[in-house]
């Protein structure tokens, strides 16, 4: 029987549960990561392999370890399910060669997920991945395996808790007393995952208050579509921040590498502002300096802090991948990207939603202000700013067509010379096996905004339109325009922002060029064949009885085409009206 063709993608591979994720596509994905890691590190080195609440997790997790087992590698496997960001620090503990996480992440309740990472406990780059994903076997070759009875019995495989190095580690992190003595009450949501647990543990037994909901195993996700921290997975939780007196709300996905924040008021503070706010307290409230890794989804007000504060901004392609070898070669004080997902220096180059979520605790006991306070703060700093998201499904072609495009090197992906295409946005869609489409933000130079939103919602993507360069990842302009090349578009090319030229300011123009930073395809209707098939039925009908018909306005040499036709059928055909509105309008003879 053929097996799913597996595709590794911004954090490894995902699937839905019994259709192509199945015990056989898992051993599959290991066997592959096995030969990576035996061309690279040999097999000295142990693999920690660690797992989500969702269904089945453990037993993927225990088919995993008897693969590895089977290929000579030693395995540290987690006892328990096991938040991300400790499971990759459990790298570094345990001098590991890489990890394995059986977990899904933020996805719906029906999918699971194969995530790898290296030697550092970080993201494996594009370049490696693409090894590992070679390195996977047929469906129809037998992946050796050691049952993992005998593994354990042999010492092979050992089950351990990955826990006390990394709360050694946090403490190093965050001076966890000062929170523990604050009067703060604090909400936690745990969105049925991994995080349970975790904040009690690191914080409890003082005068801080803490309550936690969806804080046990369900992996059907009540009360939510998907344990990712935005709306409206958390509008429970947000709906209960005020009957509790809390003055914060946590939001840890999943598997905890990622957090949502809510404020005093039950508001939702939306990712872009929790990256800001996170970046401002390293920058104001810490004084630490240093570089700003961000993805190319996320927000001007970290350019405006790195002007401010006078350090580097690095943007990247989406996903931490991209931002985690980022990260290590800039030795970066935080890096993120739009799905709310930071990491630190200092600690693995992870998203890590627990230590995000500490350090936002730090901060409202240092500064003493409440959350909302917080980030008018950070509006005086570098003015006000507004994000939304809508998340729109992709049909099946369309997210193939994307993964294909994630193929090619972010840097190699261009248009006409003038950058790159931002398919890497589309393929987080396909990553996810579902669903959510990140936005890119348009700055619209001399074409119509409400044409460039018409082109996005018909094809379904996520644009936001802006009102300034500053805001922009990506400018759409005209052919004139770009010609006399204006300050606007010199200023994009100076900051090396994608400058989009289109022929004209039509909606099919747009499309065309969405298409191309989605990596999307779209079949762009010729003006000339929609001509000759309106006026061959007009004709028809024209033949039939009807005593004029009128065609749609056309460009002179299309209507010279049109009379011609009208002729060659022994009709009558005037043009009527004024340019560009002119057409043709045919009659009996």
């Amino acid at each position: 029987m053929a097996g799913p063709n597996i595709a590794f993608g911004t954090d490894g591979w995902r699937g839905r549960i019994a259709e192509d994720y199945t015990y056989d596509s898992v051993r599959r994905c290991t066997a592959g990561f096995a030969e990576y890691l035996r061309g690279r590190v040999g097999e000295a080195a142990p693999v920690v392999i660690g797992y989500d609440q969702r269904f089945a997790s453990e037993h993927f997790a225990a088919a995993a370890a008897e693969v590895m087992a089977a290929h000579g590698f030693r395995v540290r496997l987690t006892d328990a399910a096991t938040p991300t960001p400790v499971i990759s620090f459990a790298v570094i503990a345990e001098q590991a060669a890489g990890a394995i996480n059986i977990t899904a992440s933020h996805n719906p309740a029906d999918d699971n997920g194969f995530k790898v990472r290296d030697q550092r406990g970080g993201a494996i780059p594009p370049e490696d991945l693409k090894r590992i994903e070679g390195a996977i076997p047929p469906a129809d070759q037998k992946v050796d395996r050691m049952p993992l009875e005998q593994a354990l019995a042999r010492g092979i495989v050992e089950r351990f808790d990955p826990a006390p190095p990394y709360l050694k580690q946090i403490a190093g992190l965050v001076e966890l007393d000062r929170i523990r003595r604050s009067t703060l009450t604090v909400l936690i949501d745990c969105m049925w995952g991994n995080g349970a647990g975790w904040f009690p543990r690191l914080l409890g037994g003082q005068d801080i208050r803490l309550i936690e909901m969806h804080n046990s195993r369900n992996p059907i996700f009540p009360e939510m579509k998907r344990p990712e921290p935005i709306p409206p997975n958390v509008d429970p939780a947000l709906q209960a921040v005020r009957p509790n007196g809390a003055d914060v709300l946590l939001v840890t996905d999943g598997d905890a590498d990622r957090v949502g924040l809510g404020d005093e008021q039950g508001r939702f503070i939306d990712q872009l502002r929790a990256f800001g706010l996170l970046a401002y307290y390293m920058l104001e409230i810490r004084g630490e300096r240093g570089p700003i890794v961000k993805t190319l989804s996320t927000t001007a007000m970290l350019d405006k802090l790195g002007r401010i504060y006078d350090v580097p901004v690095y943007e990247t392609g989406v996903g931490f991948k991209y931002i985690a070898p980022k990260m290590v070669e800039v030795n970066a004080m935080i890096g993120g990207e739009e799905s709310g997902g930071y990491a630190f220096r200092r600690h693995v180059p992870e998203r890590d939603g627990i230590l995000a979520s500490l350090y936002v605790l730090d901060m409202l006991v240092r500064t003493g202000k409440k959350p909302s306070q917080l980030v008018e703060d950070l509006f005086a700093l570098v003015g006000a700013h507004y994000y939304d998201r809508i998340d729109t499904p992709l049909p099946a072609e369309k997210r193939l067509a994307a993964a294909a495009m994630n193929r090619l090197p972010f840097d190699k992906r261009h248009n006409g010379g003038h950058g790159n295409t931002y398919a890497e946005v589309a393929a987080e869609t396909q990553d996810l096996g579902t669903r959510p489409t990140q936005a890119v933000r348009i700055y619209p130079y001399g074409v119509g905004r409400g044409r460039l939103t018409q082109a996005a919602q018909n094809l379904g993507v996520s644009v936001f339109v802006v009102d300034s360069l500053e805001q922009a990842n990506a400018v759409v302009t005209l052919k004139n325009y770009y010609r006399k090349h204006p300050q606007p578009i010199a200023d994009a090319e100076r900051r090396r922002i994608p400058v989009y030229v289109l022929r004209a300011n039509t909606v099919n123009q747009m499309e065309a060029c969405l298409g191309d930073i989605f990596g999307l395809p779209v079949e762009i209707e010729d003006p000339v064949e929609r001509a000759i098939g309106e006026t061959q039925e007009a004709i028809r009908r024209i033949l039939a009885g009807s005593a004029s018909e009128e065609l749609q306005p056309a460009s002179a040499e299309v209507r010279r085409m049109q009379h011609e036709m009208v002729r060659a059928a022994d009709l009558v055909s005037h043009s009527y009206g004024n340019e560009p509105r002119r057409r043709v309008r045919i009659f009996q003879s």
